[in-house]
Parts: structure tokens; C-alpha cells; sequence
């Protein structure tokens, strides 16, 4: 895949603003605003980093279709498995040996990818795994037929569809997430383009009214997590974010530990949620020690987790590609 160094930037910057968002939920008043704020807008930028890494390099004309439907998904697959199967593993092997309960059935639903459906103890956060295959499904049939998905009139449909999964009390903002994510996939070239050409003030002008607007709403209590108008204006706020620090990381080249936390950001994501929340929860278990201090510690040890998870997926994807093409 293409190397970007800007797209480094931006998801170091995105997967440490996650960590942070769920330090500051155990140690926060609740969810709190910064929680709130940093988990909603850089999710976005996560699903956008995605979105736009794929249509640049896999659309027909640079070599997609028909012909390599089935190595883009396996390919997309087996980035996701081959850290999240040894993870899992692991956690479960955890859960015995301290005596924590769990449905065996959710395991079996996190192995295929439906975490947003069966949720372990202390990994809630792998819905992003779901959402992240869903928009990976999506982009294989953009990539099969573009020329049909570029009509306006396709992605409004997303918005009554997902109007009415949230009246079910469902997730309908998944619908959401799909439509920006699949408009960014089929023009990534063209954002790309707008994005180098606009002048540098007016991003800055934008991002930071959009972000100051959403920020100061969740302070209010205007947005809150739960409902639709929270995942409209945080995508919103995710889409400037990343506009702004793509812009950024243009001039400003991003260092190596920005660099270092991009290589092994999705291992880094898996990880460190079982520090924060939930039975294994090192604000639950050390409440007499500094909440800073804690957090420092679930930094250096999910980081360390992250890369020997990451050096386990790594061999197991090489290993696979070998016996591929042999």
C-alpha cells in the first residue's frame, strides 16, 4: 500500500486521542466532555484514514475489479485477524485463569467479527472491528461498480435509512459512518486534490469553528453520546480534524514517535481498552494512586502489549503471504 507520511501523522494523533478519551472516561466525571469530543471525532478520522488510503490505491483504474474482488477483502481480512485472533486468544486464556465470566457465544461472535453484537468483558470497544469490516464490504462493491454509486440520490437514501434504524434504537449512525466513509472511497482522489489546493486559513478557520462548535455543544449538554445529532456534528468535527491535520502534516513532517504509535495503532487500540474500563480496569484496581499516573501507566503498557501483538501479526501475515505464493 501506498506510504503517506501525513496519514502517519494523522493516525498517531488519531489512535492517541482514542487512548486518552478512554483514560478520561475512568478517571473523568462519567464520559465527560473531552471523552465525549475526542472518541466521536477521531473515530471519524479513523474510519476517513480508511476510506481514503483504499481509494487511492484500489480503484479499478489502478489495477481493481472484477479480477481482484476476493484478494482486496482477504487482503483487508487478514490485516484485522491476524492481530485480533492472537488478542483474543489471549483474553480469553485471562478470563480463565482470573475466573471472569463470559458467553461463549460472544467469543464466537468477536471471532467473526460481530463484536458490536457480542460484547466481552472489558472489549466493547471492537464494534469498531464490525463497522470497520462493514465499510470494507462496502468499498468492494464501489470498487466492482463506481459508475452506479455516484449519483446523489444513492447516499441520501443513507439518511432516512438511518433515521429509522435509530427509531428502532439501533445504531443507525452506522448508516452514517458507511455513507461518508464510500463518498470519501469513490473521490478520494478529488479530496486529495481540494485538500492540497485550499488555502491553509480557511481549513483552520473551518476546523476549529466546526470542533469549538461540537466541543462547547457537548459541554451544553446539546450533544450527547446516544443521540443522532452527537454523531452527526462529531462526524462533522472528524472530517475537519482530518482535513486540517492533513494539511499540517504536509509541512510539518511527523516525527518518529507520532510515526511509531501510527505502525502499531490498531494493535495499540485492541490493547489498551482492557486497562481502562471494565474488570481488568487499572483506575477500578489502583484508585489510591493519581489518575495521571495511571494513565501514564496504561500508555507505556498498552504500548508495549501493542507491539508485541503487532510483531505476532506481522509474522503471521508474512507467513501467509508466503505459503500464497508458493
Amino acid at each position: 500500500m501506498t506510504r503517506i507520511p501525513a496519514f502517519d501523522g494523522i493516525r498517531g494523533v488519531a489512535v492517541l486521542s482514542e487512548v486518552t478519551c478512554h483514560c478520561h472516561v475512568c478517571y473523568g466525571a462519567g464520559l465527560g466532555v473531552w471523552g465525549q469530543y475526542l472518541g466521536g471525532t477521531f473515530n471519524t478520522v479513523f474510519f476517513l484514514l480508511s476510506a481514503i488510503l483504499l481509494g487511492i490505491v484500489n480503484k479499478p483504474e489502478n489495477g481493481g475489479g472484477k479480477t481482484s474482488l476476493h484478494p482486496f477483502l482477504f487482503k483487508r481480512w487478514l490485516r484485522l485477524a491476524a492481530s485480533l485472533y492472537p488478542f483474543l486468544v489471549i483474553c480469553t486464556l485471562l478470563y480463565m485463569l482470573t475466573g471472569v465470566s463470559f458467553s461463549v457465544k460472544d467469543l464466537i461472535l468477536n471471532f467473526l467479527m460481530l463484536g458490536w453484537i457480542g460484547k466481552l468483558p472489558g472489549l466493547g470497544h471492537l464494534w469498531f472491528v464490525t463497522m470497520i469490516v462493514a465499510c470494507y464490504v462496502l468499498f468492494a462493491a464501489l470498487r466492482q461498480r463506481p459508475e452506479r454509486f455516484r449519483h446523489p440520490v444513492v447516499w441520501l437514501l443513507f439518511l432516512p435509512l438511518s433515521c429509522a434504524i435509530d427509531a428502532l434504537n439501533l445504531p443507525g449512525y452506522s448508516c452514517l459512518v458507511l455513507m461518508y466513509c464510500g463518498l470519501t472511497f469513490l473521490y478520494a482522489d478529488n479530496v486529495m486534490h481540494w485538500c492540497h489546493t485550499v488555502r491553509m486559513v480557511w481549513l483552520m478557520i473551518g476546523a476549529v469553528t466546526v470542533n469549538a462548535g461540537v466541543f462547547f455543544g457537548i459541554a451544553g449538554g446539546i450533544l450527547q453520546v446516544g443521540h443522532p445529532s452527537y454523531y452527526y456534528a462529531t462526524a462533522c468535527a472528524g472530517i475537519t480534524a482530518f482535513l486540517l491535520l492533513f494539511r499540517m502534516f504536509i509541512y510539518i513532517r511527523p516525527g518518529r514517535f507520532l510515526c511509531t504509535a501510527s505502525t502499531i495503532s490498531y494493535e495499540l487500540y485492541l490493547v489498551h481498552h482492557l486497562f481502562c474500563l471494565g474488570e481488568y480496569s487499572w483506575f477500578v484496581r489502583w484508585p489510591s494512586v493519581s489518575p495521571l499516573y495511571v494513565s501514564l501507566f496504561v500508555f507505556v503498557a498498552s504500548s508495549v502489549g501493542a507491539w508485541f501483538l503487532h510483531e505476532i501479526s506481522r509474522r503471521i501475515v508474512l507467513s501467509i503471504q508466503k505459503r500464497c505464493t508458493a
